[in-house]
């Protein structure tokens, strides 16, 4: 069990050298055995542990750094990169606005085998030093689950799952038996030898029928009340999803049935496997890009969005929008596909939308926004339609080359800023492109054309070598990668020329149903692309991806002025300004509509596969337990039985059987503490006396011992619950329960 989530780490395939997790937690079981059967006190055992595990998780991974390398070179190495990831993660952890990222592979390799070899150590530790289950066996199906909820490839890592949940369960029952042996050995009790074996194949049997159940358990999702408690964490989980993504960007990353792929940060990272997966249906009157989010700030290894107003708008409430020329107004219908979702995505520039929603925009102060993103007040569920509206800048190439160079300054604060540890390589490179255009539009286009044909479009690219430029690798080293790579190179090229440009995120058009009128939208059809800004024409879509096709624009257009094109949006939009509300305005909008409340990953994914899959495993557990057991016993006498759970009664009585007391002792004991069930306690007790020590057959008083128990057993029920009822009332706030 504990090597599982290494199993199904390297079916994902996430980075290279997943090797070592295999090893880890083996080395650590054999570790962790041979710590628990030592005398070493568990404080010592535990400093013993952490050396050996450093230990080995050190040279494996040195392992995996170059053999050229001396020996003692590569742990100081090793330090040196375990000690830059660490102050990276302090500054994201510590500041939310932090930009750091790490392309190193092989600290996401060490650090999980660290947790590998802690897993396996509690699982040998909990099974032959102390007794105790559900550590032995949590840890590492947490990490399983988890591995397999974020994991959207080829590889059937439900299978590793299926076998995990049928070794767990063979465990519980083994274990279990082997603690009903020593009570039973405690009290004296008779049993077959065979009893192991029949045990055992009991709950073999009962796990290979019941695992399968896994795959039907009912989906807990739609449990309001699971929703709202995990509400509170939906921006705590998008921040971890967020650093997870800065501190690991070397992973592969994976597409396919999942919730709000994008967050506030986009990293260049290593490979990406896209599982062909439906996203959504679109039936639109134009439009080439469905846009879910835009991003502002490069941080040299990636994008983050820094926009941090959010604005509340009731259904088909129009944003307040800059005014300009030329733009045209597109409705679409979204239906979506995805288990569950709350990003809003648009026909290119957001107007409105006809759910209640939470815009993030960049405030303009001028009684207008920038909008970054739209989040639903509300789920949007699988087979859920809603709709949006968009702009997109019908402006011919002619009026485009005319704009100037005249910005506002809310563009010229934010979208021409780079790095200040940028290469001047890339400056270099986009001016030689750039220089010999007359204008703005004409650079954009050479520098868009100039990717296109000299980057090779591949997904399966390694992630950038640590500490190097990731884009000064991508145009002079490797010169291939794919949608990200592509519209940060030119967004940055397009900055250092000084014409602002950011990357918008989300999906391209799809796939044309001709019978439907509607386009299909697949996982594989995620993309980035960038967005230049052209004054009097606001944002305007420019693709470099070689992989896609190129964009064409009209030779001369509508024309008109600013004003013009301001009161087409009038006539298309009802004039309604939005409503700047606060979080709390936000908690207590319910009136305006009604549903579910929008949930992210957490609620609908991870949480649910683990609470799904832990109930299973209690559910499945106590029943081949109570079936198993009932096998077991059935092989000695009703009255030996009867005595045995009289026992395990007591226990829960608070009087425990002393394996230095005769049967007739503990039955006094368990009088004291239910003396009106006296009569059938000592029926019971000299049946087992007597068949235990006399000379009669084994069972000749399982008719008396099986009437005397089912007197005995409802009162020792009731006493058991006064019991625990006296307890509860007797605790005081901040007491401990009386003994």
């Amino acid at each position: 069990m504990a090597v599982s989530p290494a199993v199904a780490m390297r079916w994902a395939d996430w980075v290279s050298g997943l090797w070592v997790l295999q090893v880890a937690p083996i080395a650590a079981v054999i570790a962790g055995y041979y710590l628990a059967r030592s005398r070493f006190s568990a404080s010592v055992a535990f400093l013993i542990s952490v050396v050996y595990g450093l230990f080995v998780i050190g040279l494996l991974s040195a392992m995996l750094l170059p053999a050229e390398l001396p020996w003692h070179e590569k742990i100081p190495q090793l330090i040196a990169r375990q000690a830059d990831w660490l102050i990276k993660a302090a500054n994201v952890i510590l500041n939310p606005d932090a930009t750091d990222s790490s392309r190193d592979g092989l600290i996401f390799v060490m650090q999980t085998g660290l947790i590998l070899w802690a897993f396996g150590l509690a699982a040998a530790w909990y099974t032959f030093r102390r007794l105790c289950i559900w550590r032995a066996i949590l840890p590492s199906g947490i990490l399983l689950l988890i591995t397999v909820a974020n994991y959207y490839g080829e590889q059937p890592l439900g299978t590793v799952l299926v076998a995990f949940l049928f070794l767990a369960l063979l465990y519980i029952v083994s274990s279990h038996y082997l603690v009903r042996e020593r009570d039973w050995m405690d009290a004296r009790v008779v049993f077959s030898h065979g009893t192991r074996l029949d045990f055992l194949q009991a709950g073999f049997l009962i796990a290979l029928l019941t695992t399968p159940v896994a795959w039907i358990v009912p989906n807990v999702s739609a449990r309001e009340a699971l929703q709202d408690a995990l509400r509170p964490m939906d921006v705590s989980w998008q921040r971890i999803q967020d650093g997870w993504t800065q501190l690991f960007a070397s992973l592969k990353s994976y597409g396919g049935e999942y919730s709000d792929p994008y967050g506030k940060t986009l990293a260049l990272g290593g490979p990406r496997q896209i599982t062909p997966a439906p996203i959504m249906d679109v039936q639109a009157s134009g439009g080439r890009y469905w846009r879910g989010t835009v991003y502002d700030s490069f941080t040299g290894d990636g994008w983050a969005s820094t926009a941090e107003t959010r604005v509340i708008v009731p259904p088909d409430r129009p944003l307040e929008l800059p005014e300009y020329d030329q733009r045209d107004v597109i409705t679409a219908t979204f239906t979506s596909y995805l288990i569950d979702s709350g990003l809003i995505y648009f026909p290119h520039q957001p107007a409105r939308t006809d759910q209640q929603a939470r815009f993030t925009v960049h405030d303009l102060h001028s009684g207008s926004y920038d909008v970054f993103s739209a989040l639903s007040r509300y789920v949007i569920y699988e087979g859920k339609s809603y709709r949006a509206w968009g702009s997109i800048s019908s402006a011919p190439d002619s009026a485009l080359r005319h704009a100037g160079t005249v910005y506002p300054d809310w563009v010229l604060e934010r979208y021409l800023e780079l790095p200040s540890n940028s290469s001047p390589r890339i400056a270099e490179l986009a001016a030689a492109i750039a220089d010999p255009q007359p204008n703005p539009y004409d650079k954009a286009e050479a520098l868009t054309g100039w990717l296109r044909t000299n980057i090779i479009y591949n997904e399966a690219i390694e992630a950038p070598p640590p500490n190097t430029d990731a884009l000064v690798h991508l145009l002079f080293e490797s010169k291939e990668g794919y949608c990200t790579y592509y519209a940060s190179a030119l967004a940055v090229m397009l900055r250092s020329q000084g014409i602002p440009a950011r990357v918008a995120a989300g999906y391209t058009r799809g796939t044309l149903d001709e019978e439907r009128g509607t386009f299909r939208v697949y996982s594989t059809n995620a993309h980035t692309w960038v967005e230049v800004f052209f004054p009097g024409y606001g944002w305007v879509e420019f693709e470099p991806t070689a992989a896609q096709p190129a964009i064409v624009r009209t030779a001369s257009g509508r024309g008109g002025t600013g004003q013009d094109g301001a009161a087409e949006r009038e006539r298309n939009l009802r004039e309604q300004r939005p409503l700047p509300l606060d979080d709390e305005y936000w908690r207590g909008l319910d009136e305006l509509d009604e549903g579910t409340p929008a949930r992210n990953p957490l609620a609908s994914k991870l949480g649910l596969i683990v609470a799904g899959a832990a109930f299973l495993l209690v559910l499945v557990a106590a029943g081949a337990i109570l079936l198993s057991d009932r096998r077991a016993m059935g092989k000695v006498s009703v009255a030996a039985q009867a005595y045995y759970r009289m026992g395990l009664f007591g226990r829960w009585l608070g009087a425990p059987l002393v394996p230095a007391q005769t049967p007739h002792e503990r039955a006094a004991v368990l009088i004291g503490s239910a003396p009106e069930a006296a009569a059938p306690i000592d029926v019971i007790t000299g049946l087992y006396v007597e068949e235990r020590y006399g000379r009669v057959r084994e069972g000749m008083f399982d008719a008396r011992a099986g009437l005397a128990w089912r007197e005995l057993r409802p009162a020792l029920l009731r006493r058991i619950l006064l019991r625990s009822l006296s307890r509860f009332q007797q605790r005081g706030p901040g007491k401990e329960p009386p003994p």
